[in-house]
């Protein structure tokens, strides 16, 4: 394939509209951004991920405002089985999510191995792909869902951060709300 193999930028705000993230779907690729990064909602923002070490990649020094950008995955023929794939390392905040697709999303499940979005990997605010179960009301950061997970969406709900709007929408009202109950009560995977 040709086309863009990297992309590394200075300081500032780079803003990709709709047919520029739909070009950047190329396995391989890294792209760095050294400020911050805007994606328009009318695109896609695409990862192909061969092996863990052939990937698109994307870092972002600054922000990211996903503004709802589609998110594609494509697979290859392997596929990591334990831990986390970085999709986006992000070095500020994250606004936003991908289109329709909340925390602890199944993106794929292939050969037994589920892959799941997450918008808490890495450092705690980069976007990757996990092979863990979904623990969507797990925002406390352990393994047990209890008062300090309902305190932590609280406190991200009303700073308005990506992980707590739990529908996907980009909107944080009831809707979250009750799909943030929902995800506590039906508990860990």
């Amino acid at each position: 394939m040709g086309g863009l193999t990297a992309l590394s930028t200075g300081p500032g705000t780079l803003r990709l509209m709709a047919g520029a993230l739909d070009s950047l779907a190329f396995a391989r690729r890294a792209f760095t951004v050294g400020g911050n990064l805007e994606l328009d909602a009318a695109g896609t923002l695409a990862f192909s991920l061969v092996t863990p070490t052939n990937a698109t990649s994307y870092s972002v020094a600054g922000d990211l405002d996903f503004d709802g950008c589609g998110l594609s995955v494509t697979l290859g023929d392997v596929l990591f089985t334990d831990g986390e794939q970085m999709l986006i390392d992000i070095g500020g905040a994250a606004t936003g999510t991908f289109a329709g697709i909340p925390e602890g999303t199944l993106i794929e499940s292939r050969l037994g191995v589920d892959l799941y979005l997450s918008y808490t990997g890495g450092d705690g605010n980069d976007i990757v792909l996990s092979t863990e179960g979904a623990c969507l009301a797990g925002l406390s950061g352990d393994s047990v869902l209890d008062f300090f997970d309902s305190s932590a969406f609280l406190t991200a709900f009303g700073q308005q951060e990506s992980v707590a709007d739990f529908t996907g929408d980009g909107i944080f009202d009831f809707f979250d709300i009750s799909a943030f109950l929902q995800a506590f009560t039906a508990g860990c995977l």
